[in-house]
């Protein structure tokens, strides 16, 4: 066996927060006639798992949805970890599953013209730590006469909070 001594432990400052849900909505799905229903129960669900569910967080740091340049192969980042666009210009929207992310949750983007770096959009407040951002999607239109499934799937975690 293995003797473990209490002073080898590193110890972290983690805070417990509850969890809080971002929900955006598709375009499309805002058009169908039963949106208020299905709004009305994600907003339902949401406030159940909010008021249920805790998160450990280990950061104050907002979390931020990259932006994306025109041209994916000339994306650097400069050394205070910048999103930079070399030979390519930032896009203006970040998509995710073909919902627009807003603003306020994108990182700042930059391209490179005549070797100087430029901030084209600045860095939006970003999510909080204790934040989790869902897109919600589905069809635009539903027969009056079926039910219809909305379902959620992971599409993008961050690194360092695994949501």
């Amino acid at each position: 066996g293995h003797l473990v001594y209490p002073q080898n432990f590193q110890k972290r400052a983690l805070t417990n927060k509850q969890l809080q849900f971002i929900l955006v909505y598709d375009e499309n799905l805002k058009q169908n006639k039963m949106f208020p229903k299905i709004q009305k129960a994600m907003e339902s669900a949401s406030s159940y798992w909010e008021k249920t569910l805790k998160v450990k967080m280990n950061s104050k740091k907002a979390i931020h949805f990259p932006r994306e340049c025109t041209d994916k192969s000339h994306v650097v980042k400069m050394k205070n970890n910048v999103l930079s666009c070399v030979n390519a210009q930032c896009k203006e929207d970040t998509e995710i599953k073909g919902v627009k992310i807003p603003n306020k949750y994108l990182s700042s983007c930059h391209h490179q013209m005549n070797n100087e770096y430029k901030e084209i959009y600045s860095e939006g407040r970003g999510l909080a730590p204790n934040q989790l951002l869902i897109v919600v999607t589905g069809p635009c239109k539903i027969p009056s006469y079926k039910s219809t499934h909305i379902s959620g799937l992971i599409v993008q975690t961050h690194s360092s909070t695994g949501r």
